[in-house]
């Protein structure tokens, strides 16, 4: 189904998922589909990070000295 909706809107979509209470987990195991727990302001920068590098929190948390 995604194939065929892509091919049919000439897009690649991506979903991100909130949840607001940080206790799901991910319901569409895909490539570009994103779980994110709770929102404010800096979820926008978050997407923004995802959208370049799908793996921008795994290196944010690797850089942390410990």
């Amino acid at each position: 189904m995604r194939q065929a909706h892509k091919q049919k809107f000439a897009c690649d979509p991506r979903i991100f998922s909130f949840d607001l209470n940080g206790h799901g987990t991910l319901q569409f195991p895909e490539s570009k589909v994103y779980a994110l727990a709770g929102f404010s302001d800096a979820v926008l920068a978050t997407m923004k990070s995802l959208e370049r590098d799908p793996q921008a929190l795994i290196h944010e948390i690797e850089a942390l000295e410990l």
